[in-house]
């Protein structure tokens, strides 16, 4: 049995490059591209109470959320994730070029759990 290359998949630049392509692919998806805001409206009895919306277009990116999850959906905004993708494929980077695919799981540890909970992997 052979040990995949750096940038094979199964290894920890593939799985940093995979998560950084899916934070672009969900962005470009998104019709709100922020920055998003929280804004607590529970004075106006019409209205969900907490809303997370883009202030510029006036556009609601969810409602009736409620408010710690309002809040969080808020901060993790399209720049956040786009953020996320270039420190991704930066440590992908080091990975292939330095330290090695064996090193990584150790030292990049943190790292490859926030690619794999990107990428939903190891979910039940």
């Amino acid at each position: 049995m052979s040990v995949p290359g750096p940038d094979e998949p199964g290894t920890g630049a593939d799985l940093l490059r995979r998560a950084a392509k899916a934070l672009r692919e969900r962005v470009e998806g998104c019709v709100i591209n922020g920055p998003w805001v929280y804004r607590d409206q529970r004075d106006d009895p019409e209205a969900y109470p907490w809303q997370v919306w883009a202030p510029k277009s006036k556009v609601n990116a969810g409602t009736g959320f409620a408010p710690g999850t309002a809040e969080f959906i808020a901060l993790m905004h399209p720049p956040v994730a786009l953020a996320l993708a270039l420190v991704l494929e930066g440590l992908a980077t080091v990975i292939a070029g330095t330290v090695g695919d064996a090193a990584a799981a150790d030292i990049f540890a943190a790292e490859l759990t926030l690619a794999r909970a990107v990428l939903r992997e190891g979910e039940s």
